[in-house]
């Protein structure tokens, strides 16, 4: 798969992109159910939304929610991160 991320502004593609931002939302957002009906949810969710699907890669966000879940909930407990560098870190 060839992907190509969206940049941030002002952060370095490197440490952390859209894509990874928006997959860190979605995560955070359904972090509290079981894993299945979470993947299941986020992936409706970004199929049916329009704003997301016109702008950035839907495949490359999903590819980042399937790749990092169990690292994401492993994290930490609050599942809360705090920066671009941290989202970079967990979210890939």
């Amino acid at each position: 798969m060839n992907f190509k991320p969206h940049k941030i502004p002002n952060v370095d593609v490197n440490i952390c992109n859209c894509e990874q931002k928006i997959a860190y939302n979605y995560l955070f957002a359904n972090c509290d159910i079981p894993k299945e009906k979470a993947l299941d949810i986020i992936q409706n969710s970004l199929s049916r939304n329009e704003k997301v699907k016109n702008k950035y890669d839907i495949d490359l966000i999903y590819h980042y929610v399937l790749s990092s879940f169990d690292r994401y909930m492993k994290y930490n407990n609050s599942h809360i991160l705090t920066s671009y560098a941290e989202i970079g870190s967990v979210i890939y």
